[in-house]
């Protein structure tokens, strides 16, 4: 077996220049080459791994459709690069969890291509190479959404259950020929995944100068589907109990998907208090913290008396820690039945509170009212969730700022046509708190599903 990697290596040094498509070691190129389709994999897969390789160099240095053909795959190493940011999908690349689709569509003078996709039982990412020479300047950008999901096997629309959201990976390279990627995440929440699909998406061009954005073309194009099998998620439970301030919040479960984990906590109805814990992950030691790494997704279960909080965390399904701890370092906490803010436009006054906020400044001009708060205490988010005016009518504000200087923190809400001398601000979250002693909750280790 070594005197055939030599013998690979040593062809593939005398070689003429190919494509940067070339994958770049024998293990993975026979993955690959099995996972095709095409009729040409079928001859490959007949063959032994360094013959396979042989006929590889051989085709690509004298058969130019083959040559050509390999620019349409990305290189997967690039590809890695652009979600090593994202420990789940950089986990699942190198872990060869990724499917090679080769999809392709055309609307009028563009052809959009799909090459790869990333699935298991909850979330779908798909990876665009959108053609370099489309966009002709750094002020040009796309973005793609999507439109609509159909079950091939039943024919019914999906049209509800779950999020979507797109983003840019930027350039593969400095060449001019190389491609420009785009990120289109699915995230089914509430219904399943079917793994034959088509899945509808638009492209919009735009550019930018400055703080002007306009839209320049719009494309759409549609892609059918056949995913591979899903792997199991790995769950483990807690079923724990932890105490803050005399509320009780249930730690339920760690659910690991390739793309994704979830952690699953919930806070009994009963409780006097809305609050929000800040939770950091060690795997073997390695910080994760899921402030800043996970997003919320919340409902009420009514018959059980009690509100679910899921968090979307950033996590390594393939690789199994000797050790994985919870640690709940610091809260947030509000009354449940807690009264809203008023300020006194009149009089420039806000009621006495115990968030810490204070009035800096209320100004009437041409119609619009802004109000400026300022706090030392620190905050995750906005203090506020809405505004109402003395008519009880829900206020959308014009536009709300933030600034911090020197640990002092301001917030500024503008608002038009202001009804009555009173503004009521509705409170959504408290001022952050710190526990001397952190909660530290081991993680079980033994998968129960």
């Amino acid at each position: 077996m070594r005197k055939n990697k030599e013998q690979f290596a040593k062809a593939i040094s005398s070689s003429k220049e190919y494509p940067d498509a070339l994958y770049q070691s024998t293990e993975r190129l026979e993955k690959r080459l099995k996972k095709e389709r095409r009729q040409k994999r079928i001859l490959f897969t007949t063959l032994p791994s360094f013959t396979a390789a042989m006929l590889f160099v051989i085709l690509v240095n004298n058969n130019i459709a083959f040559a050509r053909s390999l620019k349409d795959i990305p290189v997967l190493n690039k590809l890695t690069e652009y979600v090593m940011y994202n420990a789940s999908l950089k986990s699942a690349v190198e872990n060869d969890h990724i499917q090679y689709v080769n999809l392709k569509d055309t609307d009028e003078d563009l052809t959009l291509s799909l090459p790869y996709v990333i699935s298991d039982e909850r979330n779908l990412i798909l990876f665009f190479d959108v053609p370099s020479d489309f966009l002709k300047n750094d002020h040009e950008d796309v973005m793609i959404s999507r439109e609509k999901i159909t079950d091939r096997d039943t024919g019914k629309v999906i049209d509800k259950g779950y999020l979507s959201y797109s983003s840019s990976l930027g350039y593969l390279g400095e060449s001019e020929e190389t491609s420009h990627l785009s990120q289109l995440n699915i995230d089914f929440v509430e219904v399943a995944m079917p793994r034959n699909l088509t899945v509808e998406v638009t492209l919009t061009k735009s550019s930018h100068e400055g703080s002007i954005s306009k839209k320049l073309a719009e494309y759409r194009f549609s892609y059918d589907l056949s995913l591979e099998p899903p792997k199991d998620p790995k769950i483990y439970e807690l079923n724990q109990s932890v105490w803050i301030e005399d509320q009780e919040i249930l730690l339920e479960k760690l659910t690991q998907y390739p793309t994704m984990s979830l952690f699953t906590y919930s806070i009994k109805n009963s409780n006097t208090m809305d609050i929000t814990m800040s939770m950091d992950f060690y795997n073997d030691g390695v910080l994760t913290p899921l402030n800043t790494t996970g997003y919320l997704t919340q409902h009420d279960d009514s018959p059980d008396g009690k509100t679910t909080i899921t968090m979307r965390i950033q996590d390594n399904y393939f690789k199994v820690p000797k050790e994985r701890l919870l640690k709940i370092h610091s809260y947030t906490m509000v009354p449940k039945d807690r009264k809203p803010l008023e300020v006194n436009l009149e009089e420039k006054t806000l009621e006495e509170n115990p968030y810490g906020i204070l009035l800096e400044d209320v100004t009437i001009e041409d119609n619009v009212t802004t109000i400026t708060f300022h706090t030392t205490e620190n905050y995750h988010s906005l203090p506020f969730r809405s505004t109402r005016d003395g008519t009880e009518i829900i206020q959308q504000s014009l536009y709300t700022s933030y600034t911090e200087e020197l640990n002092n923190k301001t917030y500024s809400y503008a608002f038009r046509d202001v009804i009555g001398d009173s503004l009521y601000f509705d409170v959504a979250d408290g001022p952050l708190k710190t526990l001397r002693d952190p909660i530290l909750v081991p993680i079980p280790m033994e998968v129960t599903r």
